[in-house]
């Protein structure tokens, strides 16, 4: 029997409700019981409206062959696309032995499938369709391909591959389709770490003593001692100490949140409640050109990949204007502290409530 799913495209009349699958290769109506009488025009327009055009012999044939009929509130099949049985072949290639599981241990993660946006997950073998949905239309493969089509992924017809939609972690679930994982939530504290990874990742306990490079964005509680970089944003709920948070995008922080000891450094925007807290720490607050990127290009070893990282470099710095920088500290500043906007500094020797940045006679200034 054809599988039917109330959650897909639904049209309704005061007597009616229509109802048209996700892949287009079916459409079911119910008939509401009620005293209203049916009118057959009001079938017709519904049929219209939604704009089924074909499929209507299909329906009737496999409804006489399967002795369906209509009852009142159950789903009766009106159109139907004739599809063969289409094989399909699936090449992973990804070891889908080796994926992200839910009681993955955070601290293993690099030793995981992971994928980059728009990287091949599978190769797809298909037979060529000749055939149309309900609306008409020739169907495509990725119609045909729903079945094995998860979360984050989608099918390229021009190179027959199935690929990552986000930077992630493919996996197969229980119903056997290509996945990826691409947000994170860590409730643990974590200590001690080293590690590359790709998403956005949310930290609900301290981050202590690591180092963490992040293709994606980051949301952190607090950070003591440690390192994070960030290829998008980084959102701030508490405090940084002692810490280095380097992020491509934006830095925001909640108005608790402060920074005391280390550095923060973005490509366009700090945004935070507090710098600086204790007498001898020494606070760095800088907006410069993709310091993640830069971060990155230390570490590549790939001459093609470096060639790409490099051109992206050049771009940005060929786009990059103060005016689009801004720095924002919503409470105060403690004495110790250093500020940047690209060429333009000033070393804060006195504690400054409600601080405005502006530049002014190629200096920054803080008023």
């Amino acid at each position: 029997m054809l599988n039917y799913d109330k959650k897909e495209i639904t049209f309704c009349s005061d007597n009616l409700e229509l109802i048209i699958a996700d892949d287009k290769l079916s459409a079911h109506m119910i008939i509401k019981n009620s005293e209203n009488v049916l009118d057959e025009n009001e079938i017709l327009k519904l049929i219209a409206d939604a704009g089924i055009k074909y499929g209507f012999e299909n329906a009737t044939n496999f409804n006489h062959k399967n002795s369906s009929k209509k009852s009142f509130d159950k789903p009766f099949l009106i159109a139907k696309s004739n599809l063969p049985e289409i094989k399909i072949n699936l090449l992973h290639l990804f070891d889908t032995d080796n994926c992200i599981s839910e009681n993955f241990q955070f601290s293993e993660i690099e030793n995981l499938e992971n994928a980059r946006k728009n990287q091949n997950l599978a190769k797809v073998k298909i037979t060529k369709i000749n055939e149309t949905d309900v609306f008409g239309n020739q169907i495509g493969f990725s119609q045909i391909l729903e079945k094995h089509l998860g979360k984050n992924v989608y099918f390229s017809e021009s190179d027959e591959m199935i690929k990552a939609n986000e930077n992630g972690y493919p996996f197969i679930d229980e119903n056997n389709k290509i996945c990826l994982k691409h947000n994170f939530i860590i409730k643990k504290n974590v200590a001690d770490l080293h590690l590359k990874l790709l998403g956005d990742f949310q930290f609900e306990n301290k981050i202590k003593n690591s180092y963490f490079f992040v293709d994606g964005n980051v949301k952190l509680d607090s950070i003591v001692n440690s390192r994070l970089v960030a290829k998008g944003d980084i959102f701030i709920d508490k405090k940084t100490v002692k810490s280095v948070l380097q992020a491509d995008n934006q830095i925001i922080g909640s108005d608790d949140s402060f920074a005391d000891g280390g550095i923060l450094q973005s490509g366009k925007s700090i945004s935070i409640s507090t710098i600086g807290k204790s007498k001898k720490s020494f606070t760095e607050v800088e907006i410069c050109v993709a310091p993640a990127l830069k971060e990155e290009l230390k570490n590549i070893i790939n001459s093609e990949k470096n060639e790409e990282l490099q051109n992206q470099l050049s771009n940005l710095l060929n786009e990059s204007t103060d005016s689009k920088n801004k720095i924002i500290i919503k409470n105060k500043i403690y004495k110790n502290s250093f500020f940047r906007i690209n060429k333009y500094a000033k070393m804060v020797d006195k504690n400054t409530a409600d601080p405005v940045f502006s530049i002014e006679n190629n200096a920054l200034k803080i008023n």
